[in-house]
């Protein structure tokens, strides 16, 4: 909650700094609102998309994108699912990225979400993953 809290007034500083605008970070509220701004990023992707969430997540965003399987592949979108206890986040195009703020568990209503263009922080995440490996 706190940090949703501390990145809302951001947001709300850098619209007041910007006139009112903020063109490169969102905050969202609620699932519903969440998950449909989910569906609108994955029919702009072009090229690829990282999903990473607890299982239980991955199953509920596979369900709500399943519905545009066939127009991602038919677009060459390669979709890219990724199991994570700790990180819950969306990638679009190594560019955009979705990162929800709450544990799975929250409260739909009070579930919250920031999209944001930061292409430098879309690659740190959606690198993969390689465990160390033992000299």
């Amino acid at each position: 909650k706190s940090i949703a809290l501390a990145l809302s007034s951001t947001l709300e500083a850098a619209r007041s700094e910007r006139g009112g605008v903020a063109e490169d970070a969102v905050l969202l509220s609620g699932r519903h609102n969440i998950y449909a701004q989910l569906l609108q990023e994955a029919d702009k992707a072009k090229d690829n998309m990282v999903i990473c969430s607890t299982p239980e997540g991955l199953r509920q965003k596979q369900a709500a994108l399943s519905s545009k399987n066939d127009k991602l592949a038919r677009k060459g979108v390669k979709v890219h699912y990724r199991p994570s206890q700790t990180g819950r986040y969306a990638i679009f195009d190594d560019k955009r990225l979705l990162l929800f703020l709450n544990p799975l568990s929250a409260d739909p209503k009070n579930e919250r979400a920031l999209l944001l263009d930061s292409p430098f922080l879309a690659a740190h995440l959606g690198r993969p993953r390689n465990p160390l490996k033992k000299p």
